[in-house]
């Protein structure tokens, strides 16, 4: 029987960089992820801090993907995150060790 896929593969955020745009999309998908996770997180920080909570987020939510997916941008396109099945890509966790 074959496995369902995962209920987030593909996109989850397109079109920005901006924390303020990123923030809530991902803290959404983390939640219902890993709410466990999210629960560590503390509250938004102020506008220098949120570049630094955003890539917090993007690791969290890459440590949380299911065996066989990555999180992280679509190749060719920055702004475009989402979970990735990880065989489109090489694995790079694996090649740093």
């Amino acid at each position: 029987m074959e496995e369902p896929e995962f209920k987030w593969a593909g996109v989850v955020s397109e079109g920005s960089l901006h924390p303020e745009d990123l923030i809530p999309k991902f803290t959404h998908v983390l939640g219902d992820i890993a709410p466990s996770a999210l629960a560590k997180l503390g509250p938004w920080p102020a506008s220098p801090e949120r570049q630094e909570y955003t890539v917090e987020l993007i690791d969290m939510l890459d440590d949380a993907a299911p065996q066989g997916y990555y999180f992280g941008t679509h190749e060719g396109d920055g702004a475009c995150f989402g979970f990735w099945k990880a065989d489109e890509l090489p694995d790079l966790r694996e090649a740093s060790k």
